[in-house]
């Protein structure tokens, strides 16, 4: 069995040292990811909801989607789809890396009424 690359079950495995070292890789890539964090600024933010938002909230699931480019000018304006709005937008060019945050406002498909609106970020 193995654990983050690790064969745990390996005949003369020390688990004191594994546990240590698993630890320490994982504080490593907390720390390394925090630096790269801290790196972002926030240049654009037009929702009161999402002003405080944390980029480390942030997870690869079902909302959040990751392209990587070749080649892009990091300063260029995003235009996004019909229906999305972009409510926060972040920028770290030491890593030339951007995060937007787009919102879209759904209703039910059983009535028009604005009291019913679904916010998505």
């Amino acid at each position: 069995m193995k654990l983050k690359g690790k064969k745990i079950y390996e005949e003369g495995a020390v688990w004191q040292e594994i546990i240590i070292n698993l630890s320490e890789s994982r504080i490593e890539e907390e720390v390394e990811n925090k630096q790269t964090l801290s790196t972002f600024n926030c240049i654009l933010n037009r929702d009161d909801e999402t002003k405080d938002l944390s980029l480390a909230s942030l997870v690869p699931f079902a909302h959040v989607l990751i392209y990587s480019v070749d080649a892009f000018n990091i300063d260029t304006e995003v235009v996004l789809p019909s229906g999305l709005l972009l409510v926060n937008k972040h920028i770290s060019k030491e890593y030339s890396m951007v995060v937007l945050i787009a919102k879209e406002i759904v209703n039910p498909k059983w009535t028009r009424l604005n009291m019913f609106q679904k916010n998505t970020v």
